[in-house]
Formats: C-alpha cells, sequence, structure tokens
C-alpha cells in the first residue's frame, strides 16, 4: 500500500473516492471497498422483475433475517415496496431543516398502498457531527453525504431488532437513471470534466488531473462508454458508501439492483429523450397504474443550508481563494469532509 496524501486528496474530490486501490491517505488506516457482489445479467422488465422477485424471496424466507425497507419516494424503492410482503417495516428520511427536499408524503402513499408498517427518521446536524469520524476510521477515507444519515436508519433498524435493510441503490447506475451524465457523447475531456464532484485546483495547493480511470472505457471514436463507467467505478462508490454506513451500524446492505447488469445497449435514445430508467419506468407503472412518476430528486440531505455560511477550510493543503459562493452544499460537504478526515488522521500521518 503506498501513503500518497495528494493523490487521495484529489482523487477524493474527483470521484469522491480513492480510486486506485493501492493508494492510502495514512500507513494506519486504510481504505475499504465493497466487495461486488455477482451480478445478473438483465435484458428487459421480465427478466429484471424476475431477478427482484428472487432476491426479495430469499431474503424474507430465512428465518435468521428481519429486513426492513428504506423506502424514498423514487421509483427504485416504490418498486421494492410493491414487492415485499405486507406489514414489511418501511422507513423515510425526513431532514429536519425548512426548505429541505421531503419525501415524506410520497412514501407514505406508497405504504399506505402496500400496506407496510411506515415509520419516519428525522435526523439533523447533531446526527452528521456524532458519526462522520466513526464512519471515515472505518472506511479510512472521507465520505459521501449519504452516509452519515443512512448510519442513522440503520443504527435505528438495528435497535428495532431487524438484521437486514432493503435499499433501491444502484438502480440509477444499471438502468440508465444519472441521465445528466448520459445526455451527449462525451470525449475524455468533456466527460472528465462533466462527472468531477469538485475541481481540484480550485481547492487545492497541489492539484492533480486523474483521468487514468476513465480511460479503459473509451471506444475506438474516443467517445466514453459512460454507461459502463458508471457501472464500474461510480457503482464500486456509490455501493461503498451504502456499505459503510450499514457496516458500522452492524447491519446488512442488501439491494436486489445491484445483483443485476444490463445484458444489452442502454437505449441512450430513450434516456436522453426523458425516459431515464424505461425498464423500471415500466415496472412502476404495473405496479402502480394509477400514481405518475414523479421527477427524480436526490436523497435528501440539506448541506445547503448547512453549509450556506460556511467559510471554508483552514489546513494548509487548501488553497485561499476557493470560489465556495460558486459551489454547492454538496462540493463545500466534500472540502469540510476531506479536512475533516485530515485533522482526524493527523496522528498518523505527516501533515
Amino acid at each position: 500500500m503506498e501513503i500518497n496524501k495528494k493523490y487521495c486528496n484529489n482523487s477524493y474530490l474527483i470521484y469522491r473516492s480513492i480510486v486506485d486501490r493501492e493508494k492510502s491517505f495514512s500507513k494506519d488506516i486504510e481504505p475499504n471497498f465493497y466487495d461486488m457482489p455477482y451480478r445478473v445479467p438483465v435484458k428487459n422488465v421480465d427478466d429484471t422483475v424476475k431477478e427482484i422477485e428472487k432476491t426479495i424471496d430469499s431474503l424474507f424466507s430465512e428465518k435468521t433475517k428481519k429486513v426492513a425497507l428504506m423506502l424514498s419516494g423514487g421509483i427504485d424503492s416504490a418498486i421494492l415496496a410493491a414487492m415485499v410482503p405486507k406489514g414489511t417495516k418501511a422507513y423515510t428520511f425526513q431532514p429536519d431543516v425548512e426548505g429541505a427536499n421531503d419525501e415524506v408524503r410520497y412514501a407514505k402513499i406508497y405504504a399506505e398502498i402496500n400496506e407496510l408498517e411506515h415509520s419516519v427518521i428525522s435526523y439533523d446536524w447533531t446526527d452528521f457531527d456524532n458519526s462522520m469520524d466513526k464512519l471515515m476510521l472505518q472506511k479510512g477515507a472521507p465520505v459521501h453525504s449519504i452516509e452519515p444519515q443512512i448510519f442513522k436508519a440503520a443504527d435505528v433498524a438495528r435497535k428495532e431488532g431487524y438484521t437486514t435493510l432493503l435499499f433501491g441503490e444502484a438502480a440509477d447506475a444499471v438502468f440508465g437513471g444519472l441521465d445528466g451524465l448520459l445526455s451527449k457523447d462525451f470525449n475524455l475531456a468533456e466527460f472528465y470534466e462533466r462527472f468531477m464532484f469538485v475541481d481540484p485546483s480550485k481547492v487545492l495547493k497541489e492539484p492533480m488531473e486523474i483521468k487514468e480511470p476513465i480511460i479503459p472505457f473509451m471506444n475506438g471514436n474516443n467517445i466514453v462508454d459512460v454507461h459502463c463507467f458508471l457501472n464500474t467505478v461510480f457503482f464500486s462508490e456509490s455501493n461503498n458508501s451504502y456499505y459503510n454506513a450499514c457496516k458500522l451500524a452492524d447491519i446488512e446492505f442488501i439491494s436486489p439492483f445491484n445483483r443485476m447488469i444490463l445484458d444489452v445497449p442502454l437505449d441512450l435514445e430513450r434516456v436522453r429523450s426523458g425516459e431515464s430508467k424505461y425498464i423500471l419506468r415500466e415496472i412502476f407503472k404495473q405496479k402502480y397504474p394509477n400514481l405518475q412518476i414523479r421527477k427524480k430528486l436526490p436523497m435528501p440531505r440539506p448541506v445547503d443550508q448547512w453549509f450556506e455560511k460556511w467559510e471554508g477550510p483552514v489546513r494548509t493543503e487548501f488553497r485561499k481563494d476557493i470560489p465556495l459562493n460558486d459551489m454547492k452544499g454538496d462540493q463545500k460537504w466534500m472540502i469540510y469532509c476531506l479536512e475533516r478526515f485530515l485533522n482526524l488522521i493527523e496522528d498518523t500521518n505527516e501533515k
């Protein structure tokens, strides 16, 4: 394992993970990664429904498991809500901040239709502050802003006797839900600029370009196969966020969607014309013929409100002229999280 803090600082800001698994921030805290499950090839609605049913049937038939569902207002978990047994416990997040995205009213509809036992988990900054250091030390890296709230839900579920949390995670990567990243054909430079979460050149005194993770996904016309990239590099990072949070709470993380891979070319024309996740849209319509598919929103986390007046990092690795006013809350979170992680490992690594 090579200790390379400069590389790791840049990699986290660009990809939200350490993409080179042979590099680490610290000699004493190695990064941990999610081991990918075997992914079953699927081609269409029937294949997908069959695989979801297999995962759910297997989970709920095991006598040693007690399973709860994480239910948002989106179509991925709504599909799962229609397929789990009646009476299943379903949790929904509700941020305790005015103006934050609130999915409870949508989740309640799905819970009522499917006769689920619905509970709302409220969270605030204190919940994030209390868990993020433990999450980072376990991960060996700074974390995604969803991890503290997933940990809160997982901890609640475990204390209520559940062994397993069922999520709709990975549906976006597998079925073409990240329509912004799929909106056009990108060359390497264009996609690198479009994908990076935070531009290190605006934040770090020693910025790097790290394009190597994208290069294997270039086709013969120098166009990035974005769907394939999302199903490998992004897929690993995203799933690891859920896994890390659940692991800290000592509860099992399961998603039927991360056990599948699309075995036919993604129909980019449909995605670009407004039919993102067209296979899952069809399943949703089958399960909820009288409901409209709502606009996709990210998991609610009020980072915009929390970091509205944040003045920025003070460590020597960071520039003094970071354009915070031009950044979204999630980008500020990543910078804050990186600095907090570096402070956390100060005793185990040279500054």
